[in-house]
């Protein structure tokens, strides 16, 4: 999907630009993904670029508070890997 919005954008083998630029957009803490694709679609409507979305698992797991933060703390830290694994392709492409 990310090489198809990249191609869209007008960057990439196989590009038709069309002027967009792209945006990686990587959400908060305690965000579920209906949340994250509102908020995609609407960076896409409002300032007019291709959004390509990174997604975390970060609900908290249920607690409230300090602890929800903590708790998406240490997803966001195993989800290192994947981030760089992205951020690599995307350079790639």
């Amino acid at each position: 999907m990310a090489r198809k919005l990249i191609e869209r954008s007008g960057h990439g083998a196989g590009a038709r630009p069309n002027g967009r630029n792209l945006l990686l957009f990587v959400h908060g803490y305690n965000n579920d993904m209906t949340d994250v694709l509102d908020r995609a679609e609407r960076l896409e409507q409002n300032f007019g670029v291709e959004v390509i979305v990174f997604s975390w698992p970060a609900n908290g797991g249920g607690l409230h508070g300090v602890l929800s933060y903590k708790s998406d703390k240490r997803d966001a830290l195993a989800s290192v890997g994947a981030f760089n694994r992205v951020l690599e392709k995307l350079e790639a492409w």
